[in-house]
């Protein structure tokens, strides 16, 4: 890893081409909102996986709004990996069909690169979400340059799926609900099963999240009207699935259906990720991906964008590092179980600060994240 200092208009290459980069005409002008954006995404996952480890049987209202939380940071991810493809198609396009064979090559690489990543890391974190960055991009990799009508229908598809192998697969296939272990993950059955359908998160429905950030990555992200109009529907979208979703479950619950499945089929919780859930998640991230583009374009220089944008210019090395170091530490020193959310929503606040303040400082003198600079060495 080179210690020169990056240079003007430089691109860090998980979250330029993978993840969200520059605005849509082919100006060099970088979008720090995505950054600052993937930054909150992997706070909130430290936030929640924090949570997860550290409280037990805490009722609280902080609970329950880190449990209702779980599942959206991811959306966030998966919805901002779908801008970065399409602003990679787009100045691939500019460039002519030699520079589209060459990005459709990248993102196939990553795509496996990805892919592999995800499961050595799914040896231990389950919720791991690189695998279905992986299958996402080896799926977008031909469809980049499809039209929008046509990406959003094959999301709708994905999401229709999913909802038909719900209810005629066994979803609780392989899972221990109560301890969160799956039987059976390694072996072929259990691991495509698992990746596809029935993992914390899983191909179907989640790629649809990235089909449709395709086509968001298509707008003009310099436009504040454009800008207030993804805040105002993403926000709309998230409270019509919440309003409806809750007198849907009473009437399925009345309709003589246990309330656990109903929950699982009507509700907005993350696991399954049925159709509501996804609005009312996708819907969220849209705005705030939105509210994080006109934030740091309205503070460029201010000490909290620039913090974020470092810390979101490294999400790959902070994904893997919040669970390695962050929850392996909690279990290290003992600190899990038995204690309030109150403390845990504390502790993963202080360290999303350091973390922000490292980044901050590392991205002054070096390139890359250790493992952005990893993955542009072996997939470009």
């Amino acid at each position: 890893m080179n210690a020169e200092r990056k240079p003007a208009g430089f691109e860090s290459p998980i979250d330029a081409e993978a993840t969200g980069g520059e605005t849509q005409p082919s100006s060099a002008r970088r979008i720090v909102g995505f950054d600052v954006a993937r930054a909150l995404a992997i706070f909130g996952m430290v936030v929640i996986h924090f949570n997860l480890v550290m409280a037990e049987g805490d009722s609280g209202w902080i609970q329950w709004t880190l449990d209702r939380a779980a599942g959206r940071p991811a959306s966030v991810f998966m919805i901002l990996a779908g801008i970065g493809v399409a602003i990679r198609s787009h100045r691939a396009a500019e460039q002519g069909d030699a520079a589209i064979s060459r990005a459709r090559r990248v993102l196939v690489r990553r795509g496996l690169f990805f892919l592999v990543c995800g499961f050595a890391f799914l040896t231990v974190w389950p919720g791991d979400i690189l695998r279905i960055y992986g299958v996402s991009f080896l799926i977008a990799a031909p469809l980049f340059l499809a039209p929008t009508r046509l990406l959003l229908i094959l999301a709708a598809s994905i999401i229709a799926a999913f909802v038909g192998m719900v209810f005629l697969l066994d979803f609780s296939a392989g899972w221990n609900f109560e301890t969160l272990d799956y039987t059976g993950l390694w072996t072929a059955k259990g691991a495509t099963r698992n990746l596809l359908f029935n993992g914390f998160r899983a191909v179907f429905p989640w790629t649809a999240l990235l089909l449709t950030g395709i086509c968001l990555g298509r707008i003009d992200w310099s436009s504040q009207v454009a800008r207030r109009t993804t805040i105002l529907g993403g926000l709309v979208v998230t409270a019509i699935a919440e309003v409806v979703s809750q007198p849907l479950v009473a009437a399925v619950i009345a309709a003589g259906t246990p309330s656990e499945d109903a929950i699982a089929v009507c509700g907005t919780n993350s696991l399954p990720a049925m159709p509501l859930f996804l609005l009312s998640a996708g819907g969220l991230a849209c705005a705030v991906i939105a509210v994080s583009v006109g934030w740091a374009e309205a503070s460029p220089g201010g000490l909290i964008v620039r913090s974020l944008a470092a810390t979101g210019q490294t999400a790959f090395t902070w994904y893997i590092a919040h669970v390695v170091v962050g929850v392996g530490g909690l279990y290290a020193t003992g600190i899990v179980q038995h204690h309030t959310s109150l403390l845990a929503l504390t502790v993963a606040t202080g360290a999303c600060v350091l973390a922000s303040c490292f980044s901050l400082g590392y991205r002054r003198r070096f390139h890359y994240g250790p493992l952005e600079w990893m993955l542009r060495r072996i997939a470009g």
